[in-house]
């Protein structure tokens, strides 16, 4: 006989999944797309955001019930050079042209995600990630829980974070 999971514990395992998946998503994307290899540090629950943040890219996350956003922080030295190892251009500043760069990179991870977690049994539906740079990077609200992974690679360090809107 199956013993019936609380909804509190559903909930945790299927943040733990989404988590995990966008990890491994990252992870593959830097590595098959800019043929630069990163290690995960420990996550932790949200604190302060990375200050050398240059760029930032991000997509809403909606499968139903499950609401929130996937963010990527990249600081200026790991931009330029991912952004150098994937579209083989070289530049020393981040400029306007640069942001859709930074917003492929989100849609492949995303495209990622999405494809595993859909055949997990979530529906996240097709999404457009946006871009902001230096000051435009989003402040989310602090009263939303956050998972904030760091990664270190070849390119420089970086960082992702999955909010969670605080009614899933």
């Amino acid at each position: 006989m199956k013993t019936k999971r609380n909804p509190e514990q559903v909930e945790a395992d299927r943040r733990s999944l989404l988590v995990q998946t966008f990890v491994h998503a990252t992870k593959k994307m830097f590595e098959e797309q800019a043929s630069t290899k990163s290690t995960m540090r420990a996550a932790t629950t949200r604190g302060p955001l990375a200050p050398e943040s240059a760029i930032a890219g991000y997509i809403e996350l909606n499968s139903g019930e499950l609401l929130g956003r996937f963010v990527i922080y990249l600081p200026k030295h790991s931009f330029l050079t991912l952004f150098k190892n994937m579209f083989e251009v070289e530049q020393n500043e981040i400029t306007d042209d640069m942001k859709d760069g930074a917003a492929e990179f989100v849609n492949i991870i995303y495209g990622l995600a999405k494809t595993e977690l859909n055949i997990r049994g979530f529906r996240f539906e097709p999404a457009f990630p946006k871009v902001a740079m230096n000051d435009e990077i989003p402040k989310m609200s602090r009263s939303r829980p956050a998972v904030v992974v760091p990664f270190d690679s070849v390119a420089g360090p970086f960082h992702i974070e999955i909010e969670f809107n605080s009614e899933n």
